[in-house]
């Protein structure tokens, strides 16, 4: 047989290509980075998610133990109003500065005196007062260094974080004293120990947080990148703090507990007085520590 001629070029399919071969390089190259980049952004994203649950998890246990605290017993209400009002000012007459009679002299003779102006701290706040000074003798410092020891030993030993508590009242004039007793049927009239320096206020419906030591830390997970740690970071903070503020707000009934317990205890050690008003929700607190007397 006679070889069939060859078939017309235009006859003759060409070989067909893979898709991949018709791909462009830097076509190619464009859709692995972008495939890379949604996996990382994809593992970015989980990584997030799980410190948000993280965080909400353990600002939930935090709730449940506040809620747990047992409030104040007939009795220990009882063991808060052993000290009269008599007892405080005794005590205030033996270890606070001479009653001044009008506001304009107090800052300065009280300074005169060696007394010291006491700021806002993590363990405790100043509040803004109308009718006093936030002036008080070393002893009152002492006091209430020993009592933020012992009330944030209590939250810790119930893994709770170091809450502080507000001081709504500390030293007064005469003039001062006669104004609040005009407004305030709790004010005791004539002497009272608010204006010897020694003794201080505390309200115990009001709570805060402000950077006390915390039982639990939220560990940011290796993988993030440098620019996600960072913000993840600033986002727990915030987030932490904020819930905090606000888990003291609604549990003042279980802090103002603890703080009483606390007062108790201390009473006990001979560190101060404590009075639970009945009229007004305060905890009246006289130091019986002298200047020179370091606190326990």
């Amino acid at each position: 047989m006679r070889d069939l001629p060859p078939a017309p070029a235009a006859l003759v399919k060409p070989r067909s290509r893979s898709l991949l071969a018709k791909v462009s390089p830097w076509w190619l190259l464009a859709f692995l980075l972008l495939a890379g980049a949604t996996a990382y952004g994809v593992r970015q994203a989980l990584l997030v998610r799980e410190i948000v649950v993280t965080t909400d998890n353990m600002l939930e246990r935090m709730e449940r133990r506040l809620a747990e605290i047992p409030t104040l017993t007939d009795a220990e209400v009882d063991s808060l109003r052993r000290s009269l009002n008599s007892a405080h000012v005794a005590e205030a007459e033996a270890r606070g500065i001479t009653p001044v009679l009008r506001r304009n002299r107090l800052v300065r003779l009280a300074r005169e005196a060696g007394l010291v102006r006491l700021e806002s701290t993590p363990r405790y706040r100043i509040l803004d007062a109308t009718h006093s000074v936030p002036i008080a003798t070393h002893g009152v410092r002492r006091a209430l260094d020993s009592l933020s020891v012992h009330f944030w030993d209590r939250l810790s030993a119930r893994d709770l974080p170091g809450f502080r508590y507000a001081i709504s009242s500390m030293l007064r004039s005469a003039e001062d004293q006669a104004a609040l007793t005009a407004v305030n049927i709790n004010a005791a009239r004539g002497l009272s120990s608010h204006q010897y320096g020694t003794t201080f206020d505390i309200t115990y419906r009001r709570f805060g947080y402000l950077g006390g030591p915390e039982p639990e830390t939220v560990r940011l997970p290796d993988g993030l990148a440098p620019i996600v740690r960072g913000q993840v970071r600033r986002y727990v903070l915030r987030r932490r703090t904020g819930a905090y503020r606000d888990m003291a707000q609604r549990h003042t009934a279980e802090l103002a507990a603890e703080l009483g317990r606390s007062l108790i205890e201390l009473e006990d050690e001979g560190v101060l007085l404590a009075l639970r008003e009945r009229q007004q929700p305060v905890f009246h607190v006289t130091s019986l520590l002298d200047d020179a007397t370091p606190s326990p």
